[in-house]
């Protein structure tokens, strides 16, 4: 869920350069050009399946996705210029 905000965030700030509207809302054209975004903690967690189909946590796989995808978030909201702010993990519980 709180991946999805995140993912909902990025692909506002990209609705007024996007040709293909089947991502927006009905009657969403544009963000307003004053528009503020919270873009909240990402909450993933990535694991392998045995062969028996138990999930195995891997930590390592976690902290490395989660490195990627805030990187990716941070670079992306420069590039576009929005005003995004990211809420901090204990201020989103």
């Amino acid at each position: 869920m709180l991946a999805f905000a995140a993912t909902l965030a990025i692909g506002l700030g990209t609705a007024h350069a996007a040709d293909d509207s089947r991502y927006l809302a009905a009657g969403f054209t544009a963000l307003a050009h004053d528009a503020r975004i919270v873009v909240m903690p990402i909450d993933v967690e990535l694991s392998s399946i045995s062969a028996g189909g138990v999930n195995e946590p891997k930590a390592d796989w976690t902290a490395a996705a989660r490195d990627n995808m805030k990187t990716t978030l941070d670079d992306r909201v420069s590039k576009l210029g929005l005003n995004a702010q990211f809420m901090d993990d204990s201020a989103a519980e």
